[in-house]
């Protein structure tokens, strides 16, 4: 089966006590992931680059941290940036 990798940038903002997550925006390419991700950290709380792996009829491995900054929910926190483009 086919791999593939997709590409995502989110950011997250503050609602009380809650932070809460945007809805994923899907990018071409780790880049474009990274620079919009770089973008909503300007205006937002929080904001995440990742690419995901797998088979797009089954299941992904684990996201990729691309780019963090901010305020992130502990996982995404504690999570290594793998690599930036």
């Amino acid at each position: 089966m086919p791999r593939d990798t997709l590409f995502f940038a989110q950011s997250f903002r503050v609602d009380g006590r809650k932070l809460l997550a945007s809805t994923p925006e899907k990018h071409k390419s780790a880049e474009k992931a990274v620079i919009s991700a770089e973008r909503m950290s300007a205006s937002k709380i929080g904001a995440v680059a990742f690419q995901v792996t797998g088979d797009p009829d089954g299941e992904f491995d684990a996201p990729v941290v691309l780019f963090k900054a901010g305020r992130l929910p502990s996982d995404l926190d504690e999570a290594e940036v793998i690599g930036e483009p």
